[in-house]
Formats: structure tokens, C-alpha cells, sequence
């Protein structure tokens, strides 16, 4: 199902029926639950399917080379179920049975919001299974209020204001910026901040295919922002490793309220990093993967 990924049940066979407790056919905490709630439901009941991505077709000798370029391979079906009575995957998110898939927000977009697309709905499910601690939540502390986490955001907290406008002074390449901002601190009033865009990557530019693109995404930047005042929201700050210095990881919007980091990726300039569950994100991250994947 469409943005939900549920714990994995038990599984038998032929073999180890008479063994449920062969390891190897382990299911995951609270999968056999999931899998209860969801029989109960749907089981025998007329329901509603939206698909929205059909596998991956296996590669040929015409295809595999374009395929191997592919950043996204679909080995199911994917699509939305609906009852009647409403939506088993954001009943299964409130009870604590299910994780919001962040990549799939992509699919999700190109579907009508009452045929059960968007993430949205999803996030708050999602949400409310965390803030009462049902099912998988039980063990994991409650978190605190946020509104960035309704867009995939985790809320991770950054040293110094976690908002501020400022003039951008430099463009250092196609997700690296530095923007001057007032400092009581600094004797003539003011201090540059090295910023970089969340959740998105520009191509090397040792790529051979596509590092030309990493000098037009640096024009592109250079062309909107140099001079010009921005709002900047502070998403997470990532960590010194090694000889490269800790850095603030923003989303950047100008006075019209374009997101910069979904301007590099309507003009191809740019990908979505495929985040791992729980780690620190941009508060637009939903937005710019359905913008990826048009």
C-alpha cells in the first residue's frame, strides 16, 4: 500500500509449520498485529484500488543500460486501497502498525486527494500513533510538538535562532550559500553564515553525464539570489566529519515564497536524498519529492 510500510509477520511453510519458532521465518515486533488489524478490515470486504506504479519491467539487452541509470526500482505493485468505511493505511499509522514510506510521496502526489492521495493525512496518522503511543510507538518517547513534522521533517532542534532573513552575499556552488545577516556580536553590525540546501544534491561535477549541470545550478542561484533578501528556516545541522566543518542544512525561500531547493528540481538541477527512517530532513521534504518524480 501506497506511503505505509508495516512490520514484517511471521512467515510458515511447509517446513516449519510444526516449528513456529524457526528464526528464519521470524516475523518483526507487532507484524502478526498488523497483519490481524489488517484481515479483520479487508478480508472478504469490496474495496477500491488506485495503482499508481507497476513494477519495474526486468532489463533486456536494449534496456539494462538505461535501467542501471534508474535511481528509483519499483519490484511491486504500489497503489492505494480504500474501504468504504475510510483508509486502512492511515488507520493502520494511527494505531502504531505502520511507518509513513517517505519516498513514495512522489506517487502519492499525482493522486486526487479524495482517492487517497497526499502525504498529509498520512503524517497526521502517523502523528497521533506517536503522541499516544500505540503499537511500535510504546517504547519511544513522546514527541514534542512541531509543525515541520506534518511535512516529513523529524524537528531536529539547531544551535542559535532556528529562523532569521538575511541578503545573500555568495554563491559557493548549486546547494551552498552564504547569506549576511545583522550580528550585535560583529563591530560592523554584520556576519555571513555558510548555509546549505536540505535534502537535495547537485551532481558532481566529475560526473561525466551530468557534472555540466552542477555549473548551471550554481548560474541558476548566482542569476536569483545574489543581492536579494531570503527567509531562511534552519532544518538540522549536520555534523563535523573529518576535515569537513559542521554544517547548517536550511530551506530557503524568497519574498514570493518559492522554495529555492524545489527551483533546482523543477529545472533538473538537482535529486532528493533518500533519507533513512528517523534521520533529519527538510520541512518541504514531501514537496520536493513529488516535484522530482514530475
Amino acid at each position: 500500500m501506497a506511503g505505509v510500510r508495516s512490520p514484517r509477520s511471521r512467515q510458515y511453510s511447509p517446513q516449519n509449520q510444526a516449528d513456529s519458532s524457526t528464526s528464519a521465518n521470524e516475523g518483526e515486533p507487532f507484524g502478526d498485529e498488523a497483519k490481524f488489524f489488517t484481515e479483520c478490515r479487508l478480508l472478504q470486504r469490496s474495496v477500491s484500488v488506485v495503482l499508481i506504479s507497476l513494477p519495474t519491467p526486468q532489463a533486456t539487452s536494449l534496456t539494462s543500460q538505461a535501467q542501471a541509470q534508474q535511481s528509483l526500482v519499483v519490484s511491486s505493485f504500489i497503489g492505494i486501497v480504500q474501504h468504504p468505511a475510510g483508509s486502512i493505511s492511515a488507520l493502520l499509522l494511527a494505531n502504531g502498525l505502520a511507518r509513513v514510506v517517505d519516498w513514495h510521496a512522489g506517487f502519492l502526489s499525482s493522486v486526487p486527494e479524495h482517492q487517497g492521495g497526499g502525504m498529509e493525512r498520512l503524517r497526521k496518522a502517523e502523528a497521533e500513533g506517536k503522541a499516544a503511543r500505540r503499537g511500535h510507538w510504546k517504547s519511544v518517547a513522546a514527541p514534542a510538538s512541531d509543525p515541520s513534522a506534518a511535512n516529513g521533517s523529524t524537528g531536529a532542534s539547531a544551535p542559535g535562532k532556528m529562523k532569521f532573513d538575511g541578503i545573500v552575499s555568495r554563491v559557493w556552488t548549486g546547494d551552498t550559500v552564504s547569506i549576511r545577516v545583522n550580528s550585535a556580536s560583529k563591530s560592523d553590525g554584520q556576519e555571513e553564515r555558510k548555509v546549505q540546501l536540505s535534502s537535495i544534491r547537485q551532481p558532481r561535477p566529475t560526473d561525466p553525464k551530468f557534472g555540466g549541470l552542477a555549473s548551471d545550478a550554481r548560474e541558476l542561484l548566482r542569476r536569483r539570489l545574489i543581492g536579494k533578501q531570503v527567509h531562511v528556516s534552519i532544518d538540522y545541522v549536520r555534523p563535523k566529519e573529518g576535515d569537513y566543518e559542521a554544517k547548517e542544512c536550511v530551506t530557503i525561500k524568497l519574498p514570493t515564497g518559492i522554495n529555492v531547493a524545489n527551483l533546482l528540481l523543477e529545472r533538473g538541477y538537482a535529486t532528493v536524498l533518500r533519507h533513512r527512517q528517523g534521520e533529519d530532513r527538510s520541512q518541504d521534504y514531501d514537496m520536493l519529492m513529488a516535484t522530482e518524480m514530475k
